[in-house]
């Protein structure tokens, strides 16, 4: 037998796939079993090309305790991020845990709201990143009005924010907020922004060599993020 090993959260990711999946079998699909399979439910694991990083996020939206994947029942008081089915899942979690917890206990959120598009003189601008060592699009270029697709649910994850490089005093001041896997990709406006714009500023002060920071957020709404503002993760990621 081959022995596979994963994290836990890899674990909660494959049995909530084949939970999924094991709905789609036909109702007379009745293969033999032997003696020691008769408790054993039928599935199989689709796709066989990589997920996207939308697919991921719908499959473990609500992948259960963090640690054995049963029904939770409680988070932690710390950061209020990671469920759990009892004391014991999150005592012995702790470990692992407690590094990013102690990260941004205490932080300043904000709501931040964010767009795909922005006005220049009036007008209704789109736009799209371009990678200057590929000289190939990040994101394809996006007129629609549709907000892009969460694909963490209410899950923190990390984004990078970036401010302007050439300094920009007006209203229609803008910096650039993106995950790693580009699920989304949009722009925070200062005039959309009263004072939190500002804040924001702050973490990477114009004249200043800081361009960009990584924060931890989630989305509390199509188009608003809430951000944790004066922490840094433990470990600064570069993307």
């Amino acid at each position: 037998m081959v022995q596979i090993k994963c994290t836990t959260q890899e674990q909660a990711l494959l049995r909530k796939l084949l939970f999924q999946n094991s709905k789609m079998i036909a109702s007379d699909f009745k293969p033999a079993l032997e003696p020691y399979e008769k408790n054993f439910k039928a599935s199989f694991v689709m796709p066989i090309a990589p997920l996207s990083q939308v697919d991921i996020g719908k499959l473990t939206n609500d992948a259960g305790c963090a640690v054995c994947g049963k029904r939770t029942t409680s988070r932690c008081t710390g950061c209020l991020s990671v469920a759990y089915c009892g004391q014991a899942c999150q005592k012995a979690h702790w470990k692992e845990h407690k590094g990013f917890c102690k990260t941004i206990r205490g932080g300043t959120w904000r709501t931040v709201t964010f767009g795909k598009h922005f006005q220049v003189d009036g007008k209704i601008m789109s736009a799209a990143s371009i990678n200057h060592s590929s000289g190939k699009l990040n994101t394809a270029l996006d007129a629609s009005n549709d907000p892009p697709a969460n694909a963490r649910g209410e899950k923190l994850f990390l984004v990078k924010i970036q401010r302007p490089v050439v300094p920009d005093p007006s209203p229609r001041a803008m910096m650039m907020v993106y995950d790693r896997g580009r699920s989304f990709e949009g722009y925070v406006v200062r005039a959309d922004n009263p004072g939190v714009y500002e804040e924001i500023m702050r973490q990477m002060p114009e004249g200043s060599q800081k361009l960009k920071v990584y924060r931890w957020a989630r989305r509390v709404e199509d188009w608003k993020l809430s951000i944790c503002l004066d922490r840094e993760p433990e470990q600064v990621p570069q993307w």
